[in-house]
């Protein structure tokens, strides 16, 4: 069974979330209705997608299951995103009133909804008017097509900065953050999450397989149809002492006899101040493991091997290299 959680004043969302960033692109239409079908039977009941996901093909398919399953869109919780450039948009127009208007509508035409339960900024952009982006996404929440507004890979002091205008200005509050996490990449433990539970946001992960590389997805270097091999940023990642840590990680699985991709998953939802985490499966196999991880109870002893392996607030791979407010990372072979 699979535990919700609240996220803002009547909306919860599951404790395992369905990202949506490879369905109608890397996995194609028919393999994405049934990874969404397979979810929504496990008990996953929120699906988190973003204007830019095969730009627009993962809004659309998810739209197109919904209109082929009666009652579907009352079972389950719909998170978008904007913010990235898309259609000729850039920052920092990309965090403007016009354009989060007009994405929004896009995004509900695509999903063929009336309304987005969470809607959320992809990433920070320092360079755009705060309280503009901020009174653009209150007017949504006001209008009816937004539930709740969160943020995406936002830094501890900006997240602080936000709220205090929301406050000032009687504005909708930022009721969740998206940042990475897994157990190669651990330094939102020192800021983001105190941040968060100090603001009363909550806390949603993406990337708890670390790109794969806690599942064993470049254990023998790098395979050609993985994202390494096509995004550069995800390349970027895979360092010699992620992918040592990495193998370390399995060995520590198999000899308490995990998956490791399920311990993965559940390592972070043990995580404190973690309200819930995201998978972003390509197949039925990879949605499956994600969920049997949602089902384990971690002993004491393991937890301590895992800090063991990687301590708290630490990291061996850059996952916000992304996000353009951390400097690099120079990890060393450990």
């Amino acid at each position: 069974m699979i535990d919700r959680t609240d996220i803002a004043p009547g909306l919860s969302i599951s404790r395992l979330v369905l990202g949506a960033m490879n369905l109608g692109d890397v996995t194609d239409t028919s393999e994405s209705i049934r990874l969404l079908d397979r979810s929504v039977a496990a008990g996953v009941t929120t699906i988190d997608t973003a204007d830019v996901y095969g730009s627009g093909a993962s809004e659309s398919v998810i739209g197109q299951w919904l209109s082929s399953r009666p009652g579907a869109r009352d079972r389950v919780q719909l998170a978008s995103k904007v913010g990235m450039s898309t259609g000729g948009v850039t920052p920092p127009a990309t965090h403007g009133r016009s354009h989060i208007r007009t994405s929004c509508e896009a995004s509900l035409r695509r999903l063929g909804v009336e309304h987005l339960d969470l809607y959320q900024l992809h990433k920070p952009d320092f360079t755009a008017d705060p309280l503009e982006t901020l009174v653009a996404l209150d007017d949504l929440v006001t209008e009816g097509l937004v539930r709740a507004i969160g943020t995406s890979s936002h830094p501890a002091w900006w997240l602080v900065a936000l709220q205090h205008l929301v406050e000032a200005h009687g504005l909708s509050p930022i009721r969740t953050e998206q940042p990475p996490f897994n157990l190669l990449d651990r330094r939102i433990e020192n800021e983001v999450i105190p941040a968060c539970r100090h603001a009363g946001i909550s806390v949603i992960t993406w990337s708890p397989l670390a790109a794969g590389l806690l599942a064993g997805r470049y254990a023998d270097g790098v395979p050609g149809d993985s994202r390494a091999n096509r995004k550069p940023a995800v390349a970027e990642r895979i360092t010699g002492s992620a992918r040592l840590m990495a193998d370390r990680f399995r060995v520590i699985a198999q000899a308490w006899g995990l998956d490791p991709a399920s311990l993965a998953h559940s390592w972070v939802l043990s995580r404190p101040g973690v309200a819930a985490v995201i998978a972003g499966p390509r197949t039925i196999s990879h949605l499956d493991s994600a969920v049997a991880g949602v089902e384990l109870e971690l002993a004491p002893e393991l937890l301590t091997e895992l800090d063991d392996l990687v301590a708290p607030g630490s990291a061996v791979a850059d996952f916000h290299n992304t996000s353009g407010w951390t400097g690099p990372l120079h990890p060393s072979p450990g």
